[in-house]
């Protein structure tokens, strides 16, 4: 992005000016952004997915955004964020307000207005929310030249967030596959950050074939990849929260050994669990 200053004074960023083929970015942030800035000509969705975080926008009352709330920021907006929790973690994925235009027409005629008009802080599911981080898994994997993918990749996180919006506005029943239903039901068990694979099939009644098909169609993830995601962001939040020793975490998300919990963690976040702990 680039940061430039209006004549009436103020920060905004913007895509840079002479890349056209960037319509989409993201980025995974664990600090706030204190100063008051807008963007000039991109939408942001920010979804908190640790902590909390306040959105201060300018003319409008402070906005709290805990867990897995997204708040939208417009081209209309100039806003700040200010860190509300010891631990915060973030995902900011953006769009080209000209790309933005055309989904959310594509969606409804009166949804630009809807969003203009009402609130810009709405929450999401646990699933829907590792829906969109299996896609920025997916984009992870591709190299720099492969922009056209990741485009697409992101459009799609941002169609999953603008048709939950669009189903809260129009006070629509959430309609899950009875795959994703059962998974919800078992991610929200207590035991469930515990769990092997073998767990998660036996819990979903689904054979190891099957299981591992459901989780690559919903997710792009193995069953594994899936659960070692989830158990290491909850690791995440109990390093910055808790005064756990790296072994009484590991024990608590399953793993038979301290070292290989180490092993998983280093190489998912490139530090130790106790560089990330030091962050605090």
């Amino acid at each position: 992005m680039d940061i430039f200053f209006s004549d009436s004074g103020g920060e905004y960023l913007k895509y840079y000016e002479n890349d056209t083929r960037h319509n989409y970015s993201y980025a995974i942030n664990t600090f706030d952004y204190p100063t008051v800035h807008g963007h000039a000509d991109y939408w942001e969705f920010c979804i908190v997915t640790e902590g909390a975080v306040r959105n201060c926008p300018v003319g409008r009352p402070d906005e709290l955004c805990r867990k897995r709330d997204v708040c939208i920021s417009t081209t209309q907006d100039r806003h700040a964020l200010q860190k509300a929790s010891k631990q915060l973690r973030y995902i900011n994925i953006t769009v080209r307000e000209s790309h933005l235009l055309r989904l959310l027409n594509a969606i409804s005629e009166d949804f630009y207005s809807r969003i203009s008009e009402g609130s810009r802080v709405f929450q999401i599911s646990g699933v829907l929310q590792a829906q969109i981080e299996a896609l920025l898994h997916r984009c992870n994997l591709l190299n720099d030249e492969q922009v056209d993918q990741k485009n697409g990749l992101l459009c799609s996180a941002v169609l999953l967030l603008l048709q939950e919006l669009n189903r809260i506005h129009q006070n629509v029943r959430e309609h899950l596959s009875p795959f994703m239903e059962k998974l919800r039901t078992v991610t929200e068990k207590r035991e469930f950050i515990a769990y092997s694979v073998a767990d998660l099939g036996r819990e979903l009644n689904y054979s190891p074939a099957h299981l591992g098909r459901l989780f690559k169609e919903h997710f792009a993830l193995t069953p594994y990849e899936y659960l070692q995601d989830c158990k290491l962001r909850y690791a995440c939040n109990l390093l910055q929260n808790t005064d756990m020793s790296t072994q009484a975490i590991a024990t608590a998300l399953g793993y038979s050994n301290a070292s290989h919990f180490f092993s998983n963690f280093k190489k998912h976040y490139g530090l130790t669990p106790g560089q990330y702990r030091a962050q605090k």
